[in-house]
């Protein structure tokens, strides 16, 4: 909570669209073309905003184990600037349970899209939005 109104003031956003999913959090600004992404799951913690201007692609990327287990799925958003690849983890087998997977793998697929439906110059209306 303190990572997200930390962000919130810094950066003067308007979140409009958010999820908490255990110790991450990803928000959108719809109005400034922002995405906000709070990981503190593990040791590496993440507290991005990232203008959706700034994003070439995004993918949804699986990582899977020797066995062909799904250990991991994040959104990655490449920078168009730097090639740089951002990920936001909505699933990871270390910190959720596997009776997730196929709500966080369809949460990752809904946000992609925001994401892609966002990043286009212009005002996109709640009604492109509710299709997802």
């Amino acid at each position: 909570a303190e990572a997200y109104e930390r962000l919130v003031r810094k950066c003067k956003l308007a979140i409009e669209s958010s999820e908490f999913l255990c110790n991450r959090y990803i928000g959108l600004d719809r109005r400034n073309k922002k995405l906000v992404l709070i990981d503190h799951c593990g040791n590496e913690k993440q507290e991005q905003c990232i203008s959706l201007y700034e994003i070439a692609e995004s993918k949804i990327v699986h990582h899977n184990d020797e066995l062909q287990n799904i250990q991991c799925i994040a959104l990655e958003l490449i920078n168009k600037r730097n090639n740089k690849p951002i990920r936001f983890c909505f699933f990871n087998k270390d910190y959720d349970a596997a009776v997730e997977l196929p709500s966080l793998k369809r949460k990752a697929i809904q946000w992609k899209t925001k994401v892609d439906i966002h990043r286009q110059p212009g005002n996109v209306g709640l009604e492109a939005e509710y299709v997802l």
